[in-house]
């Protein structure tokens, strides 16, 4: 169909060493095993980085479209690689510039990103 959305995009294999665990995961299955329980959350990277697919100005809402990478550790040869791209709505926030003048949106991890 051609509105269907090709995104989420995940990554299993390492395309250096074709290893499907990351550092991430084993961690937090160890996690799990010592504390007897089960995580049932969202998908678990290392690193997130977001790019905004939109200026807020341009938005109607208090939410922005952005791109969402994450990355992980291989945890067969150690190589930092793409796990998972999606598309998600964050919401956007505000902080008060130097100065004080006005109150430019912001978007980022810290910044109204989970």
């Amino acid at each position: 169909m051609p509105n269907e959305s090709r995104f989420p995009i995940e990554f299993p294999e390492c395309p250096k060493c074709r290893s499907t665990e990351t550092v991430t995961e084993l961690a937090t299955q160890e996690i799990e095993r010592k504390t007897g329980t089960k995580r049932g959350g969202p998908f678990t990277s290392f690193e997130k980085v977001g790019a905004m697919l939109a200026t807020p100005q341009k938005i109607a809402g208090l939410t922005v479209p952005v791109l969402m990478s994450h990355f992980d550790i291989c945890a067969g040869c150690g190589q930092r690689r793409c796990t998972k791209v999606e598309i998600i709505n964050a919401p956007i926030t505000y902080q008060q510039p130097p100065g004080g003048q006005g109150f430019p949106p912001f978007v980022g991890p810290g910044r109204g990103l989970s």
